[in-house]
């Protein structure tokens, strides 16, 4: 009988610890996660009430400044020098950014030939990793960027930032991991001109635990450092985003093809997603590098550099 009375304590006091495993991510602006968002399958959550995409609410470049980016800012862009033929753009994050630049990195109908794409997503180095400037995980990166032929301290001019912050529980705690990041980047990839991010998008099929509203607070968290960076003129970074990628799963009606997760019609499946709900299937890596494709193209600064002839 005093066996099973241990025993049971014991089964309680489990039951306990994992009762409080969701509060813990709930609610952070967590981006990818370290461990690779190992967890059990789930169905996860199509939709989340409460929630707008910031492109619903003309709030990616905050409050100011609404949906479109002014034109006094891009006129402040440094200019991306080609003169060598080639211009190195770096996909930095963790391992989301890495199955990302692997899809982004194949050949696109309207991409400049002379843009070579750098794979530095490596698995759990987040913002918190990143924004360290004498971390190893740099030296790592510069080699990869020798390894694709290029100098890392010149050719390397555009840097495409995907990755969130595991020690925020706030926007402003993160907006403040994405400038240090910055810093970190002019340290070891002096030559970059132009820093472009991208949210993690819909976290609501994490199967590990609940994943919004951190995916959503995510995205404000960047749209708060480009804000800042537009407001206070270039300083030593000019910051804006690549693609906004966050809609509300499924949408209202939590149907696949049914009233969109955002007024422009995108849409997060769990197809998108691998089985832990937060690494992207072979379907949605695609989907995120043709978004980020055809919001390079159309941006007026990038198309300088990312457009062909």
């Amino acid at each position: 009988m005093r066996r099973k009375d241990s025993m049971l304590r014991v089964a309680a006091a489990i039951a306990a610890i994992c009762l409080t495993i969701p509060a813990v991510f709930a609610g952070k602006p967590q981006g990818d996660r370290p461990g690779g968002g190992k967890g059990k399958k789930s169905a996860g959550i199509p939709y989340v009430e409460g929630l707008m995409p910031l492109s619903d609410a003309a709030g990616i470049y905050g409050q100011a400044y609404g949906n479109v980016r002014p034109a006094f800012y891009d006129a402040q862009a440094p200019e991306v020098d080609g003169s060598s033929g080639v211009v190195g753009v770096v996909v930095v994050g963790a391992s989301t950014a890495n199955i990302f630049a692997r899809n982004f990195w194949e050949p696109r109908a309207g991409r400049s030939s002379e843009v070579v794409v750098v794979n530095c997503g490596f698995g759990g180095r987040l913002l918190d990793t990143w924004a360290d400037a004498g971390h190893r995980i740099w030296d790592s990166c510069r080699g990869q960027i020798e390894n694709a032929g290029l100098d890392p301290d010149s050719e390397a001019q555009v840097v495409i930032l995907k990755t969130g912050a595991s020690g925020c529980t706030t926007i402003s705690c993160e907006q403040g991991m994405f400038e240090s990041t910055f810093d970190a980047i002019d340290t070891n990839l002096p030559g970059t001109r132009q820093i472009f991010l991208i949210d993690e998008g819909y976290q609501g099929w994490i199967a590990a635990a609940p994943g919004e509203p951190g995916g959503h607070g995510h995205g404000q968290a960047i749209a708060a450092t480009v804000e800042s960076s537009i407001a206070s003129g270039t300083g030593d970074h000019w910051v804006s985003w690549a693609a906004y990628l966050w809609a509300n799963g499924l949408g209202p009606d939590k149907r696949d093809g049914g009233m969109p997760g955002r007024t422009d019609g995108l849409e997060w499946r769990k197809s998108d997603f691998k089985d832990d709900g937060l690494h992207q299937s072979d379907a949605g890596a695609s989907k995120e590098a043709e978004l980020v494709h055809l919001a390079l193209i159309a941006d007026p600064v990038a198309c300088v550099w990312y457009c062909a002839p």
